[in-house]
């Protein structure tokens, strides 16, 4: 079974959650249908809406691993993520 690598962004009014995840095609194809119902009823600004987003392989430093969050940098297996 083919997976890739994904990042999905759940963003909200303030704040936008990240996660990376390996996922086979067939499961990525039924989570944008899922968030597309989803994203349906986020009727005003603020509510969060969910979507795969663009990202890239990063680089981390020490001082950086403070700071993870408010980067927006996510740790998958052992790599490091943000959004592009």
């Amino acid at each position: 079974m083919n997976s890739e690598l994904y990042m999905i962004a759940n963003r909200g009014c303030d704040d936008t959650t990240y996660c990376v995840a390996q996922l086979p095609k067939a499961n990525k194809d039924f989570l944008s249908l899922f968030f597309e119902y989803i994203n349906q009823n986020s009727t005003y600004g603020c509510m969060p809406k969910i979507e795969f987003c663009n990202f890239e392989e990063v680089e981390v430093s020490e001082e950086d691993m403070v700071y993870m969050t408010s980067l927006h940098i996510v740790k998958y297996k052992g790599k490091y993520y943000r959004e592009r």
